[in-house]
């Protein structure tokens, strides 16, 4: 076991495929060591890390998810593993969604924001008003009844809930 930690830590699910379980962990990510988390300078390696996620540019915990939902059944999937679809903050941790994106070639994915009440009042997954706002140009546009968070082209994008996505989620750092 870690020190100060019970459970035996693992940074990803071998029961789970995807594109990067053959790839050596980027800058920033966390690694192990013995099951334990090794991060450089970061304070969100306190605890066990749940599997399939990693530790990114010391922000929290994250893991994509390859399979594709539509927002609703990526927000419950994300729920069920006690986190929720990734809520971006600041330009710092757009960074994440960016690579996955780049690095997988997916179009879009999933985040966890929401038109609220379907009138361009878009709110977090947390309940929280969004902070932080990169809509690419033009968005949001509500084409078509689009009221879902996804990250498309570097920016965010609303969506249409129904469309089927891979999706990010997030754990409490």
């Amino acid at each position: 076991a870690c020190q100060g930690q019970d459970d035996e830590t693992t940074t990803n699910n071998p029961d789970e495929e995807s594109p990067a379980d053959d790839q050596s962990p980027a800058d920033g990510e966390s690694t192990t060591e013995g099951g334990c988390p090794v991060c450089p300078d970061c304070e969100v390696c306190l605890g066990t890390i749940p599997p399939g996620y990693k530790v990114y540019e010391c922000k929290g915990y994250y893991k994509m998810h390859y399979e594709t939902k539509n927002w609703e059944d990526a927000k419950a999937a994300c729920e069920s593993e006690g986190g929720y679809l990734a809520v971006i903050d600041s330009p710092d941790e757009l960074v994440e969604p960016m690579s996955f994106v780049r690095r997988f070639r997916l179009d879009h994915i999933f985040l966890g924001f929401f038109d609220k009440n379907k009138k361009g009042n878009y709110h977090t997954v947390l309940d929280e008003p969004m902070t932080y706002l990169a809509w690419a140009p033009g968005e949001p546009n509500n084409r078509g009844v689009e009221n879902c968070g996804s990250f498309f082209k570097g920016a965010f994008n609303d969506m249409n809930c129904e469309v089927e996505a891979p999706f990010l989620c997030e754990l409490y750092a």
